[in-house]
């Protein structure tokens, strides 16, 4: 099992995708909850809700997604829409994830949530005409400008850094593999 290497906010993101390629990166920002279901299946509620040393459980990785989609990423897809120039600060200290007891939820109203707020995070790309992911504003943390389709691609490596920390947790904790 290959264990994440750099945290995330250590990480670097390529800007420039192509905004061509809008289509394959909404597509891997669409495909987020079928892979986050894929990852709970087969485990218990006290599986999903165990938590590690360090960091947040199966279950709390996965809500994570949706609050992230309802209070910074949908956000951010409508100021590009707006044609701002700066996009909304994420709070890096996730207190919105940190706050939220996901673990008192059930698992299907977790995985429903992240159904939801990516779907209207897809609807929203769907409606824009291409020109729309060319268009860029200031990301303040990473310190540079990005388009629409950078921050699709941004968001689906998002989704890849939790999908590989749920492998990792699955693989570690309960010799599940996945």
């Amino acid at each position: 099992m290959l264990k994440r290497q750099i945290p995330w906010f250590e990480r670097t993101f390529p800007t420039g995708v192509d905004p061509r390629l809008a289509a394959e990166v909404v597509a891997r920002v669409a495909g987020a909850p079928a892979r986050f279901r894929d990852l709970a299946s087969g485990l218990t509620d006290e599986q999903l809700r165990m938590r590690p040393a360090e960091g947040w459980s199966i279950q709390e990785n996965i809500a994570h997604i949706a609050d992230l989609d309802r209070i910074l990423l949908i956000p951010r897809v409508k100021e590009f829409i707006a044609g701002a120039t700066t996009l909304l600060a994420a709070d890096v200290t996730n207190r919105t994830s940190n706050e939220a007891d996901h673990n008192q939820r059930e698992i299907a109203d977790v995985l429903n949530d992240v159904q939801r707020s990516r779907a209207e995070m897809v609807e929203l790309l769907d409606a824009c005409p291409l020109d729309f992911f060319a268009r860029t504003a200031r990301h303040e943390r990473l310190g540079v400008e990005m388009s629409l389709t950078d921050l699709c691609a941004f968001t689906a490596e998002h989704d890849d850094s939790h999908a590989a920390r749920i492998r990792e947790l699955r693989a570690t904790m309960f010799s599940t593999g996945n």
